[in-house]
C-alpha cells in the first residue's frame, strides 16, 4: 500500500494521460462548440450526463434534505452513509449494468467536488468496467493497493488536465497571471492548481 498527495510520474505515462485527456477534451469541445482553452469543468459533466446514463449520489453522514451541489449535475440523489466511510472516502464509481453511479462526498468543498467527480469520469471513460466488478474509490488518505496505483495516477493527472487544460494554463501563464488570479479563473483549489503546475513544469517544461 502506498500513500500520495502529489506524486511525480514517469514522462512515458504522463504523454500516455495527456493523449487521453486531449482525446476526451477534442470531444467535448465538438459538442459544446467551444475551443479547449474555454472548456470547464461543467462543460465536461455536460458532456458526460447527455452520453452516458451515470446517476450522482451526495452522501454525508447525517440525514439532510439539504444537496449542497445539486447545481453542478442534472441526475441525483442523496444518500446516508456511514460516518467511519464518509470520512475515508471523496467519491466511489460503482458500474450497474446500464447505469454508472457516482457518489460524491458533499462534505467536500466545492472545488474538490468538482475535482472528484472528473476524477470518477476519467475512471469511467477510460478504465475498464464492462464486468460490472470494478469499483474505484477515490480516498482521503491517498491510500490504496499496489495493483491499483497506475489507474489512480491515470485519473489524477487526466482530471487535473481536464480541470485546467494545457491550452487554458498556457493562456492564463502568457498574461503574467498571479497564481491566486489562476485559481479563481479555473475554480481550483491552492492544493489542485499547486499539484497541475508541477505537473506543468515538470513534465511539459522540464522543470524540476
Amino acid at each position: 500500500m502506498k500513500k500520495f498527495e502529489y506524486r511525480i510520474v514517469s514522462p512515458t505515462t504522463y504523454a500516455k494521460c495527456l493523449d487521453m485527456a486531449n482525446s476526451l477534451l477534442n470531444k467535448v469541445s465538438k459538442y459544446t462548440q467551444k475551443s479547449i482553452s474555454k472548456i470547464s469543468p461543467s462543460d465536461i459533466i455536460d458532456y458526460f450526463e447527455n452520453k452516458f446514463n451515470i446517476l450522482f449520489v451526495f452522501f454525508e453522514s447525517e440525514p439532510t434534505s439539504t444537496i449542497k451541489y445539486n447545481d453542478i449535475v442534472l441526475n441525483f440523489k442523496y444518500q446516508t452513509l456511514n460516518k467511519d466511510l464518509v470520512n475515508r472516502i471523496s467519491g466511489v464509481t460503482i458500474p450497474k449494468n446500464s447505469r454508472s453511479v457516482i457518489m460524491l462526498n458533499q462534505t467536500m468543498p466545492k472545488p474538490r467536488v468538482f475535482f472528484t467527480i472528473l476524477h470518477e469520469l476519467s475512471h469511467l471513460y477510460f478504465h475498464d468496467m464492462s464486468n460490472n466488478k470494478q469499483i474505484f474509490a477515490s480516498k482521503f488518505s491517498g491510500v490504496y493497493p499496489d495493483e491499483l496505483m497506475p489507474y489512480e495516477d491515470e485519473a489524477n493527472i487526466i482530471a487535473s488536465l481536464l480541470f485546467c487544460s494545457t491550452p487554458k494554463l498556457e493562456m492564463l501563464l502568457t498574461r503574467n497571471y498571479s497564481f491566486d488570479k489562476i485559481k479563481s479563473i479555473t475554480g481550483m483549489s491552492i492544493k489542485g492548481l499547486h499539484s497541475r503546475l508541477l505537473n506543468y513544469l515538470n513534465q511539459r517544461l522540464r522543470i524540476e
